[in-house]
């Protein structure tokens, strides 16, 4: 039995920052699916979506964009720098030599500031690591190694005290304002 899960949904995203709102189980998240081409296999849409006036498919907005979730995986034995090293070799252009990579991952590092934090693990819930809100920055910064046009954000402040929430905000509205990438985000707080 189908069921329509977004209905009459009309919109527009310019260059910029912008934050999809509504209470838990609104649809927030559905929405960005949709928008990242993200949907479950037993999802179809119908409709329209277009990119710069066009039609687009998963694998062209695969190279334009990136996509944090909500919840990250991220292996708890590896460094910051180490995570976003590994991440760089399996999703920079193979052309990309060994030293741009590196200066690609300081470069993000201090972008999304956690340099300070370079040689911490990630840590988990038995091994202590990098805080909440690093571990929330260093997902954005996996994603933007490879300087997508494109980042959406599933709830990026979920499970983030307010100073840290405030903190991650503004990171995703400076790398907007500095014409960096287009940010769409789900947030609910």
């Amino acid at each position: 039995m189908k069921r329509p899960l977004l209905n009459s949904v009309t919109g527009k995203i310019t260059t910029g920052y912008y934050a999809i709102m509504g209470p838990s189980g609104s649809g927030k998240s559905t929405l960005l699916n949709t928008l990242a081409l993200r949907l479950d296999r037993n999802m179809s849409v119908s409709g329209e979506l277009k990119l710069n006036g066009q039609d687009y498919s998963n694998a062209e907005l695969k190279k334009i964009s990136g996509y944090v979730m909500q919840d990250d995986l991220l292996n708890a034995h590896l460094t910051v720098e180490e995570t976003l090293g590994y991440t760089a070799e399996l999703r920079m252009p193979r052309t990309t030599t060994v030293e741009e990579r590196r200066a690609r991952v300081k470069e993000v590092m201090e972008q999304v500031g956690l340099t300070h934090v370079s040689a911490v693990i990630v840590g988990s819930p038995l091994r202590k690591g990098i805080s909440g809100g690093e571990r929330k920055r260093l997902c954005v910064a996996m994603e933007l190694l490879t300087k997508p046009l494109l980042l959406f954000l599933d709830e990026p402040t979920s499970g983030l005290d307010s100073v840290t929430a405030l903190s991650l905000c503004k990171l995703l509205k400076r790398l907007a304002t500095g014409r960096t990438c287009t940010v769409v985000c789900t947030i609910h707080q």
